[in-house]
């Protein structure tokens, strides 16, 4: 289905092009605020999706008008927000170290889809609707979003903040 590949290779664009959004050069004079990390990611990424998604919901409905028997749009929107989330998450752990987020976070999401499409069919993460594994490979985008989100928010945490104490057990 050509439609699902084009609406696929927009997800992988608009997620690629979200990544410069993270370099930022002010982020050392932001840092002295009373306003933790963690809120200012939040509201960078608030900024950041509500465009994206609003051109995503554009594409798809204009694909959807002009093709019949187009699959339900979760499984390829989940797969967006994956890739999108991804991009974040890179770019967040790149800020984190001090590199240019934007100019490894776009890469790598495209050297990571290069390389999901040489796999081979059935472990393809990018599954046409009529192949058996196409619920299974988005059991696998469900779990990567996940995952994604946790290294966004782990990545988030204010470097300033002491470390979160474990229970320990006293010494008798």
């Amino acid at each position: 289905m050509q439609v699902l590949r084009a609406l696929r290779l927009a997800a992988v664009v608009l997620a690629s092009a979200a990544a410069p959004a993270f370099d930022d050069e002010t982020e050392p004079l932001a840092a002295a605020s009373p306003t933790p990390l963690g809120v200012r990611r939040a509201a960078r990424v608030l900024l950041l999706v509500v465009p994206l998604a609003a051109a995503w919901a554009l594409l798809w409905h204009h694909a959807g008008r002009h093709v019949t028997g187009m699959p339900s749009s979760w499984p390829v929107t989940l797969e967006a927000a994956t890739l999108l989330a991804t991009v974040v998450s890179i770019a967040a752990v790149a800020c984190r170290h001090g590199w240019h987020a934007g100019a490894l976070a776009g890469p790598l999401l495209l050297v990571l889809v290069a390389g999901a499409l040489l796999l081979p069919d059935t472990l393809t993460p990018f599954p046409e609707p009529t192949q058996q594994h196409w619920t299974g490979a988005h059991r696998n985008w469900s779990a990567c979003l996940a995952l994604t989100l946790i290294a966004l928010m782990v990545a988030s945490r204010d470097p300033g903040k002491r470390p979160v104490r474990r229970l320990r057990r006293q010494p008798r």
